[in-house]
């Protein structure tokens, strides 16, 4: 081996101990740096690739992936790779052909939980099921199995499973914050209120201002009652995303409980301008009728 592979290879193995650690933006410095000296070097793409998963830079994870598969078609890592990416993405067609090709390679769980994801995405919950279970024999410890799993059963309604699950992904790797999105949703939907509120704090405390923990938070609050935290983190949602609908929502049903009906009103009118779907108008414009309805009529 000459000198730059052997450089090529040290600083691959540097990049592997940092990810490792969750230090994904180092990690990648060295992966860089193992490519600059071996653009031959497969583990450094398919590294690399991983570590831009992590960070949500899914475009470069396609790319980073396919260069590992230009060297070496056969490599069912780099399927599994980009078709995680390519489930980041939203691009499920895509990413079920691409784990169908490491599952045919390579069954592990990480294959079957992309595969799992892809059914998912296209609204095939059962088979994606299957897929979660498939990947949670194969692995007993690995934490996105359990996490896609609880996803899945909240999708299905059975929230006690998607409790259960959520807790194992959190029990495995506790900075995973989907389980606790998902396991915060279940025990509101089974009115456990403090434990989804606990659960979007934590949220919250792993990634500050993420909108989905404001937006969760907000409507725990509100089936607590507790109207004025519910309008604190709406309002939060709203200075990220003026459109939220969901935020501005639950905003307008904060303000009506507090007695600013007029600006509910005015907010749920410009929700109902906004809403991407008749369903959605027709819900927004029902919570705006029935503030409306529990107004005092103005004298004849």
């Amino acid at each position: 081996m000459t000198e730059s592979k052997q450089d090529a290879r040290d600083s691959l193995n540097d990049g592997i101990r940092l990810l490792d650690q969750g230090d994904i933006e180092e990690a990648i410095v060295c992966f860089d740096s193992a490519i600059k000296l071996d653009g031959t070097l497969v583990d450094a793409y398919l590294h690399r690739s991983e570590a831009y998963n992590f960070i949500g830079q899914s475009g470069k994870a396609v790319t980073d992936a396919t260069k590992a598969l230009m060297l070496d078609p056969h490599s069912a890592g780099a399927f599994v790779d980009r078709a995680s990416a390519y489930v980041n993405m939203g691009n499920y067609e895509r990413a079920l052909a691409d784990a169908n090709e490491a599952i045919a390679l390579h069954p592990t769980a990480a294959a079957h939980v992309n595969r799992g994801a892809a059914y998912r995405g296209l609204g095939k919950v059962i088979m994606a099921l299957g897929d979660f279970n498939k990947a949670v024999s194969l692995e007993p410890r690995y934490p996105l199995a359990f996490s896609h799993r609880a996803s899945a059963f909240l999708a299905m309604g059975a929230h006690d499973r998607a409790i259960q699950d959520a807790t194992s992904a959190i029990d495995l790797d506790p900075r995973l914050i989907q389980p606790y999105i998902d396991r915060g949703e279940a025990h509101r939907h089974k009115g456990n209120l403090e434990k989804a509120v606990r659960d979007a704090t934590t949220v919250l405390g792993i990634q500050p201002g993420l909108v989905i923990g404001l937006v969760n938070r907000a409507a725990a609050h509100l089936d607590q009652d507790n109207a004025a935290a519910a309008l604190a983190d709406c309002e939060a949602v709203l200075s990220q995303d003026p459109e939220n609908v969901l935020a501005i929502n639950n905003r307008a049903i904060a303000l009506a409980k507090l007695g600013q009906a007029d600006e509910a009103l005015a907010s749920l009118g410009r929700a109902v301008d906004l809403a991407s779907s008749q369903e959605v108008r027709a819900h927004l414009t029902m919570v705006r009728d029935r503030i409306a309805g529990n107004q005092p009529k103005p004298p004849a």
